[in-house]
C-alpha cells in the first residue's frame, strides 16, 4: 500500500497591523507638544518627533517537514512614538510609548505596553491569553492631579531602596489609555510633575 500525503507549504497569511485597541494607547502624533509642570512652577516639555506602526504583512505559514508540512500561524505588530524634552534633570530626556503585540493571524495572545519617561522604564501587559489583565502596580478609578481629576489611573512604581534603583530621577508614574502619562513623582525637585 501507498500513501500519499501532501500539503500546501508555501501557502502565505495575512497579519495585520497594530490593533485599535492598542492604537488607543498611542495617543501622540508627530510635533505635538507634551508639558509637564510641578507645584513649584518648573516646566518639562517634550515634542514627539517620531511616531511609526508596523504595516500588514504577509508570512509563509509552513515549512516542508519529514511527512508534509510544519505549519504556525504567528504575527507580530508594534507601534511607538518618541518625544524628546527641554529637561536637564536627566540623561534620558526621552518620553516614549511603545505597543508590542503577539498573536496568530486570527487573535492576539499578548499586548505589552512600554514606557520611558526620563530615566524610567517601565512594561506591563495590556492582555495577556493566560489572565486578560493588567499588570500593574495599581488602577485608581479616579485620581486627581494638579486641579484635574482623571479616571482610570494605571500608576507603576520602582523601589528605590534597590541598589540598582537607587539612582534613578523618576521613581512613580501615574498614565491613561486616552492621554499616556500624566505625571510622574521625581527625586531632582522633589516633587510631583503633572499635564
Amino acid at each position: 500500500m501507498f500513501l500519499i500525503y501532501s500539503c500546501d507549504c508555501d501557502k502565505k497569511y495575512t497579519c495585520g497591523s497594530l490593533s485599535n485597541e492598542s492604537l488607543a494607547w498611542l495617543n501622540q502624533n508627530v510635533n505635538d507638544t507634551i508639558a509637564f509642570s510641578n507645584s513649584n512652577g518648573n516646566q518639562m516639555k517634550f515634542i514627539v518627533t517620531n511616531k511609526s506602526v508596523s504595516p500588514a504583512y504577509e508570512a509563509q505559514a509552513c515549512i516542508h517537514a519529514e511527512i508534509g508540512c510544519q505549519c504556525e500561524y504567528n504575527c507580530e505588530a508594534n507601534g511607538r512614538f518618541y518625544a524628546y524634552g527641554n529637561t536637564m534633570i536627566s540623561s534620558d530626556n526621552v518620553y516614549s510609548i511603545s505597543i508590542d503585540e503577539i498573536g496568530d493571524n486570527k487573535s492576539i495572545f499578548n499586548s505589552t505596553y512600554n514606557v520611558r519617561m526620563l530615566d524610567f522604564v517601565g512594561k506591563y501587559t495590556i492582555k495577556n491569553s493566560s489572565n486578560n489583565s493588567s499588570m500593574i502596580d495599581s488602577l485608581l478609578p479616579t485620581f486627581q492631579l494638579g486641579n484635574i481629576t482623571y479616571s482610570d489611573v494605571h500608576t507603576q512604581t520602582i523601589d528605590t531602596t534597590l541598589s540598582y534603583y537607587k539612582n534613578k530621577i523618576v521613581w512613580k508614574i501615574y498614565f491613561t489609555k486616552s492621554l499616556g502619562v500624566i505625571g510622574f513623582k521625581e527625586r531632582y525637585f522633589h516633587s510631583t510633575f503633572y499635564r
